[in-house]
């Protein structure tokens, strides 16, 4: 067995912590000599939620780079990160610069701390300097990353993610899909989204699954996730220079670096991809954002809660299929 295969379960231990669309975590993993190889498990991807996959690569990207990240830090240096059509190949030798290994210690402390926090956030003023660092930390080809505080458009942002959220939600097979990945209090599930990161009351957080799938308070449920977005100090918005999914991937991998970012920034952070796919929100964010470029993922910034809630993560040896 070779040192990659034998450091597997340690490496995948850390990049398993790296979010996913629904927190679905859809990984079948493995090594091929020099690779670590990563496929995608049909069973926990979205058939109503990503009706196109962009988001499933997306988060692939992440999950990539977070295997970078941790792979690093036990000696190994990606060479390479190849996407073939639903499946990901990373190559590696063992080639690790102190400095790199020192680095990739630096984010993988973050990636611990790291979770989405859906609450209502306090408004926290953001400097040039923080809007700089975070439209700085991405250094992946054909991937620009925009930082913004200004709050018309929060607002614009927000009454969109409003708009696609009542659109998406109006679908009763993309409810009942979400609902299977809402992960109440006391659940033994690994893989979807923690009510407790939502921040709603108990009672309601509880019957949630319920409320989701049969289409109860829609309206409340958008209005809510409105003021989620009108909440926001700065919104981060990840664009490439194309939408094949060569770029989905490549912003997947542009995020996990913004999102560390945010977190070194001691910022909470949440996203939707309500302006991504519903409808032509896209081109109007792109629009307001004076950019041609493609947008692929909108993350809002803030001051969240002290208490984080972490969603689950499914243990790294059920996610590995060989060594």
């Amino acid at each position: 067995m070779d040192k990659l295969s034998e450091s597997l379960t340690k490496i995948v231990d850390i990049a398993r912590l790296a979010p996913s669309v629904h927190n679905t975590q859809p990984w079948r993993i493995s090594t091929q000599n020099n690779s670590i190889v990563v496929e995608l498990d049909p069973r926990f991807t979205l058939t109503d939620g990503d009706p196109t996959g962009r988001e499933t690569i997306i988060s692939l990207g992440i999950f990539c780079e977070a295997l970078t990240l941790s792979a690093a830090t036990f000696g190994f240096a990606c060479q390479s990160a190849k996407l073939d059509d639903r499946r990901a190949e990373l190559k590696f030798d063992e080639n690790v610069s102190e400095q790199a290994r020192m680095d990739a210690d630096s984010k993988i402390r973050l990636l611990r701390t790291r979770c989405t926090d859906r609450s209502i956030y306090k408004m926290r003023e953001l400097s040039d300097v923080d809007l700089q660092s975070l439209q700085a930390s991405s250094h992946i080809d054909g991937v620009q990353v925009m930082a913004d505080s200004d709050p018309d458009h929060i607002k614009k942002t927000a009454g969109l993610t409003a708009q696609g959220i009542q659109l998406a939600l109006s679908n009763p097979k993309f409810r009942s899909e979400l609902s299977q990945y809402v992960v109440v209090q006391n659940s033994h599930k690994k893989r979807g989204i923690s009510v407790r990161s939502l921040y709603i009351p108990g009672l309601i957080a509880f019957v949630e699954p319920f409320i989701l799938r049969l289409g109860i308070a829609l309206g409340q449920e958008v209005k809510l996730e409105k003021k989620r977005w009108l909440s926001s100090s700065g919104l981060v918005f990840i664009t490439t220079d194309g939408d094949m999914p060569e770029y989905w991937f490549a912003a997947g991998k542009a995020y996990l670096e913004v999102a560390l970012a945010i977190e070194a920034l001691g910022l909470s952070q949440a996203t939707s991809a309500a302006t991504v796919e519903a409808s032509t929100f896209h081109e109007d964010i792109e629009q307001m954002l004076g950019t041609s470029k493609r947008l692929q993922c909108v993350i809002r910034i803030g001051e969240g809660q002290k208490n984080r809630a972490y969603s689950p993560r499914v243990d790294a040896a059920e996610l590995i299929t060989s060594n």
